[in-house]
């Protein structure tokens, strides 16, 4: 299999901007970083600043439950012989471990939630990830076509410039095939660009460290996409990480309302209380609402892809063979090479074409399993 190899000094536009391996790391030197999309993804989750916000909440929460679970512990060890305010009873002592059990109910909840979270968080992350990194090879794919476009022009306009010299193309078609090569340099420069733009997004999400290459090792490839979509929705409206996010807190929502003390000061009355229950109770039909009709999209979308790759097929079988027969007219005298470079260029074109639709297959299959990565 084909690697690609992006040299990132020639680019000029970002010279600085790199990736690299454990190795390259740890012996300090400048060199080729070989970087799958497991790498990156390790990376990603590694050097980002959400992630390591959302472990130290997790780790507060933490914290704070067993705090809960300790006073707890105090309060009911051995109560009947504890010394003191706790050891005669009552409705005051009652109250106190009531509401240190409501508490630590409350703290675990939000402790879970925001494991969750941060589960959802990575995933996320490597969904993101596996979306730059892709859009990179794209990128380079892209260049690989517009060479061979440049490559096609640039023969052609050395045939036109012949032919105007000996009267046999005008100075209208000289001028034209001249246009035709500065528009086709002109797009190499922007799809540089372009390529510059998508690595410094990867960057971003990775970190950078300064060698001198990188070479993306993993190409997209070909999924088959077999899926029972009416099951897939039921698990998702039923267990998806938002669903049940929605469903702990309409239940911290609920516990307000049974433990609501009413001669307390304050604006959040029972009524309010009680309709901040039904708010997240409908959050949560809401989100599972939102998740079935993204996996319908999703799935209507990789349905689409599978269509218009199997044209693509079609259609690159029909050009090969349009090849084969040009190259043998070629070999009698019957064909010319500007005939071969044509075709080189849409088969080439098709092929550019199949590697972004498989390419996009693979970041919205991902997104299929897992649609909450797609944030809103």
């Amino acid at each position: 299999m084909k690697k690609y190899i992006l040299m990132l000094i020639i680019l000029f536009i970002i010279p600085s901007i790199s990736f690299v391996n454990a190795e390259a790391l740890e012996k300090g030197k400048q060199e080729t970083a070989y970087l799958t999309i497991e790498d990156a993804v390790n990376l990603g989750i590694k050097n980002s600043i959400t992630l390591k916000n959302m472990e130290v909440e997790v780790a507060k929460l933490y914290e704070q439950r067993k705090r809960a679970d300790e006073i707890i512990q105090f309060f009911t060890i051995d109560a009947e012989n504890s010394a003191g305010y706790f050891s005669t009873g009552g409705d005051a002592g009652h109250a106190v471990i009531t509401g240190s059990i409501q508490s630590l109910v409350a703290i675990d909840r939000q402790w879970k939630i925001a494991v969750k979270r941060y589960d959802m968080e990575k995933e996320t992350i490597e969904y993101k990830v596996l979306q730059a990194y892709q859009d990179v090879l794209r990128a380079m794919k892209d260049i690989d076509y517009i060479n061979k476009n440049i490559e096609r022009v640039q023969y052609d306009l050395r045939l036109v410039d012949i032919k105007n010299q000996y009267g046999m193309a005008s100075n209208f078609e000289y001028e034209k095939a001249k246009y035709a090569v500065s528009a086709a340099k002109d797009s190499l420069q922007t799809k540089k660009a372009l390529l510059n733009s998508k690595v410094i997004e990867l960057a971003k999400l990775i970190g950078t460290i300064d060698v001198e290459s990188i070479e993306l090792t993993d190409l997209p490839q070909k999924e088959i996409v077999n899926l029972d979509l009416d099951l897939h929705i039921s698990r998702l409206r039923s267990d998806s990480p938002l669903v049940w996010i929605g469903e702990q807190q309409a239940y911290l929502a609920q516990l307000a309302v049974d433990n609501y003390t009413f001669n307390q000061n304050t604006f959040d009355t029972y009524q309010v209380k009680k309709l901040e229950v039904e708010i997240a109770q409908n959050r949560v039909n809401i989100t599972k609402d939102q998740m079935e009709s993204t996996a319908k999209n999703l799935f209507a979308k990789l349905k689409e892809i599978e269509f218009s790759y199997q044209e693509l097929i079609t259609s690159e079988k029909s050009l090969n063979n349009m090849y084969k027969n040009a190259e043998v007219r070629m070999n009698i005298g019957m064909s010319t090479k500007l005939e071969l470079l044509q075709l080189q260029e849409q088969i080439l074109s098709i092929q550019v074409q199949k590697y972004n639709l498989i390419a996009q297959q693979n970041i919205l299959n991902y997104a299929l399993k897992k649609p909450w990565v797609m944030g809103g």
